[in-house]
């Protein structure tokens, strides 16, 4: 396989990832529709997350290991997080399953790489990776409290993770796909403090989504249940 053709396996993943996203948002939630939209989805952006290797190694020029590590990265956050809306659903009745080893190992790690990757772009001046860096220390944090919390969940905890996982999927589906599409109709040199602003103006979108879609399902953004202040009195 050449780059050019790994880069054509990879816009077509990505590709299947955008329709099927939009598939799934506006159709009715939990109708069949809706899961046969999703299955497709979460199964493209895995294929995505792995296809990234090919485009890193079949590049020509010399090796790059900070384009490595940051592209690796990115691909293991892509496929926590959409493991994560995935089991969210599937186990929505075994929260311990849900936050087994595999969760307790991931957490952590992405925490630590998000703090690398930030630190890294925060050196070398590249906006890039700084504002990418939130993904790791956004989800790897999220995933360190919630394995370790011992306080009654919420029935809806399932709804919260997969909710907020999908929001989080959004920015990787929209964010390339506009940056792209920008430089290609309008500044094909565009820079990257503009690939970066693109970023977190679909950030921005994202947190709004979440908090729409809290809202109208009754989702908090706390994962446990509140405990009375005569409870806490009493203990």
């Amino acid at each position: 396989m050449t780059h050019e053709q790994a880069m054509w396996v990879h816009i077509l993943l990505g590709s299947v990832g955008l329709l099927t996203f939009w598939g799934a948002l506006l159709s009715r939630k939990g109708s069949e529709r809706h899961k046969r939209w999703g299955r497709p989805f979460f199964i493209s952006l895995l294929a995505v997350a792995l296809s990234v290797g090919p485009l890193l190694f079949l590049q020509a020029g010399p090796f790059n290991p900070a384009r490595v590590v940051q592209f690796t990265y990115l691909s293991l956050c892509l496929a926590t997080v959409t493991m994560l809306a995935w089991t969210a659903i599937r186990w929505r009745e075994q929260p311990a399953r849900f936050r087994g080893l595999h969760f307790k190992v991931l957490g952590p790690l992405l925490l630590a790489l998000g703090a690398v990757v930030l630190a890294a772009g925060l050196a070398s001046g590249d906006p890039v990776p700084t504002v990418l860096s939130w993904v790791g220390l956004f989800h790897g944090a999220l995933m360190v409290r919630f394995a370790w919390l011992r306080a009654p969940l919420l029935p809806n905890w399932w709804l919260n993770w997969h909710i907020t996982c999908v929001c989080s999927l959004f920015t990787a589906v929209h964010g390339t796909f506009a940056f792209t599409f920008y430089r290609w109709a309008m500044a094909p040199e565009a820079s990257r403090e503009v690939s970066a602003a693109m970023h977190l103006l679909v950030l921005g979108v994202a947190v709004g989504l979440r908090l729409w879609f809290g809202a109208r399902r009754g989702v908090p953004l706390r994962f446990t249940q509140r405990v009375a202040s005569t409870q806490v009195a009493s203990a």
